[in-house]
């Protein structure tokens, strides 16, 4: 990885997948009861993993910035 604001980038969003991961195994391994916790817990499962995908999608992009340069 060349250095520079890509390196920069692509290490700040690597640092951030394990907490998006953690907070997502949080959120499923919780547990609810009733159907608007249900609701609920799906809704916060659905955001969390938009999360941990825009991440990716960052690296993934930084990733072939760097290797087409």
């Amino acid at each position: 990885v060349p250095g520079g604001p890509h390196k920069k980038d692509l290490l700040e969003n690597l640092d951030r997948v394990p907490t998006y991961v953690q907070q997502l195994q949080f959120t499923v391994k919780n547990p609810t009861v009733g159907k608007a916790a249900t609701f609920t817990k799906v809704d916060n499962v659905i955001q969390e993993t938009k999360n941990l995908m825009n991440v990716i999608s960052k690296v993934v992009t930084t990733c072939f910035e760097c290797a087409t340069k």
